[in-house]
């Protein structure tokens, strides 16, 4: 495992967790987050991790808090409100990732996946896309530019994360199930 991945988990567990003082994570690296999940030079993973979603969602929220401390007051509280429900709305998403990866292969296989995850994941892409059309309205008020840039590189990453999640939620979607397959075939 890479050290700085090691210890970049390490420290947001101890934020999320709200763990003060956390013992052998290196100060440089408090704050940071390693979006690296796989090995230099590996073939990138083709499943959804909710491990990353979490640190992805984090990096959202620090680099975000940063350019509202930096705005005027009022974008700065409205960029806040927004980064405090994305935050919220998180917590459901990553939950509903992992239990989606842990189903019986077996009830996927007859059932098809969970259509209520699914749809819970639906709503908070959603969501999440209205807070970045937001944010976007927001940035275009922010004066200085120095700060308006500060909020492009979160959202540019958030966007990448958005749709990683919606190939997660087609792919899903598109399993084989044999009842499904039975329905469409005497339904449709």
């Amino acid at each position: 495992m890479n050290k700085g991945f090691l210890c970049s988990v390490a420290a947001i567990f101890a934020a999320l967790s709200g763990v003060v003082g956390a013992q052998n994570v290196p100060a440089e690296s408090v704050g940071k987050v390693n979006l690296r999940v796989s090995a230099p030079g590996a073939p990138p993973k083709d499943d959804f991790y909710p491990l990353t979603h979490r640190q992805m969602a984090y990096y959202f929220a620090q680099s975000l808090q940063s350019a509202a401390d930096r705005s005027p007051a009022d974008i700065g509280e409205s960029i806040k409100s927004i980064v405090r429900a994305q935050s919220d709305a998180e917590a459901s998403t990553t939950a509903a990732i992992a239990q989606l990866q842990d189903e019986n292969n077996i009830k996927t296989f007859f059932l098809g996946a969970d259509q209520v995850k699914l749809e819970e994941l639906r709503t908070g892409v959603i969501l999440t896309r209205s807070r970045l059309e937001q944010l976007e309205r927001l940035q275009a008020e922010i004066r200085p530019e120095s700060a308006a840039a500060l909020i492009n590189a979160p959202i540019r990453e958030m966007e990448a994360e958005q749709g990683r999640l919606e190939a997660f939620i087609q792919k899903k979607e598109a399993q084989f199930s044999l009842f499904g397959w039975l329905a469409k075939l005497f339904f449709a």
